[in-house]
């Protein structure tokens, strides 16, 4: 996978910036950092341009802005749709599905077919799948609920597909 306009072909030991790990990521960015001596509490950002004889790099150190950096969620939001209850709920359900069946070892069917380059198209078929059947399988509003969550993961794994593909890992 090619790296981000932005970042070029940075390399992160001898791999580039959006092949390596989250850990390894973390790991050559606290490096950096402590080499460069950042603060506790800012943040730096490169860009590296690749020029014949090497890399050279424009960075900045900035403090970091807890409250638009991180946006944490906030309490002063008078959601009109049970927002904040559903994605809770959401995110019990997958944490379910990581101690179910799918989450069992080894990799997923999805990491297989993602890796294959098919991840788009699986994950579009699937969303149309459950979205389709909503109300066809199952003879409560309860099981009907279940093909919801089904097309509402799935667009968050087609989502994770987008942001590695195109290379948009942070917004």
């Amino acid at each position: 996978m090619a790296g981000s306009e932005y970042y070029g072909d940075v390399t992160v030991g001898g791999r580039r910036l959006n092949d390596v790990s989250p850990e390894e990521w973390d790991r050559a960015a606290a490096e950096w950092r402590d080499s460069a001596h950042v603060p506790e509490g800012y943040w730096s950002q490169c860009k590296v341009d690749h020029v014949p004889e090497g890399y050279s790099a424009e960075c900045k150190v900035e403090k970091v802005d807890d409250s638009s950096y991180f946006n944490p969620p906030s309490d002063d939001i008078d959601y009109k749709f049970r927002e904040s209850e559903l994605i809770e709920e959401f995110k019990r359900y997958i944490d379910s599905t990581y101690s179910g069946h799918y989450g069992q070892g080894g990799l997923q069917s999805s990491e297989i077919i993602v890796d294959r380059g098919h991840g788009m198209g699986f994950f579009s078929g699937n969303i149309d799948k459950y979205n389709d059947r909503y109300s066809k399988k199952g003879d409560t509003p309860d099981d009907w609920r279940k093909d919801i969550m089904k097309t509402i993961h799935y667009g968050f794994l087609k989502l994770f597909e987008h942001d590695r593909i195109h290379g948009n890992n942070t917004d």
